[in-house]
């Protein structure tokens, strides 16, 4: 399937009905509770994030940052590009300027396909929406060292394929738990990531397996 082909028909499955809360028990971690639309949840804080398609030697791939150690949320975690909402900016707007500011992409790169499920995360009390686009052509990848340890690559078709694979293990808070984890390379990506994965894994399979 060509990429203009393909950002056609997840354009279309994007404008849909969602399979966020089914695809997110997924990846849920077994020790936190749900959280979901119904909820009253005024105390969380917006933030947006960036799920960018790109081509490499006849694959889509989307790329995924390893946040430095010494951030103040989520230390270590492997993400997508994004961050919290500035005063008067929308979601869409907070997800471009992320990925720039982050990984050195303009925004005029960068084609909105649509949204994924929100996604509520209790640890840090961020309420997250996750965007989806796409870039013709690889970009020039301009890591920011202040919130980029490491730059992974991710392809779709494949996490779709797999599932979660791994089991991310922590002690915290006097307690051991585990989480389900994807794994990219040798790194496991768990946490609010995971239910991102999950749910472009769940759309990713709507898509035509001939076109595959």
């Amino acid at each position: 399937m060509t990429l203009s082909r393909l950002s056609e028909r997840l354009r279309d499955v994007l404008t849909g009905e969602l399979p966020g809360a089914d695809a997110h028990r997924i990846a849920w971690p077994d020790h936190l509770p749900r959280r979901g639309p119904d909820e009253v949840l005024d105390d969380y804080r917006d933030a947006a994030v960036m799920v960018l398609l790109f081509p490499r030697d006849g694959q889509v791939l989307i790329p995924l940052v390893e946040r430095p150690t010494t951030m103040p949320h989520h230390p270590g975690q492997i993400a997508c590009p994004g961050g919290r909402l500035e005063p008067g900016e929308d979601g869409a707007t907070a997800a471009l300027r992320e990925l720039e500011e982050e990984l050195g992409v303009p925004p005029g790169d960068v084609e909105l396909l649509g949204e994924l499920s929100t996604i509520w995360i209790p640890v840090s009390g961020f309420r997250v929406q996750p965007f989806v686009g796409v870039a013709r052509n690889e970009p020039t990848w301009i890591p920011d060292g202040r919130e980029v340890q490491q730059l992974l690559f991710a392809e779709p078709s494949d996490l779709a394929r797999r599932g979660p694979t791994g089991l991310y293990r922590r002690h915290r808070d006097g307690m051991d738990f585990e989480a389900p984890a994807y794994e990219v390379g040798a790194r496991l990506v768990w946490g609010a990531t995971a239910l991102l994965l999950a749910e472009l894994g769940e759309i990713w399979k709507r898509l035509p397996l001939e076109d595959q």
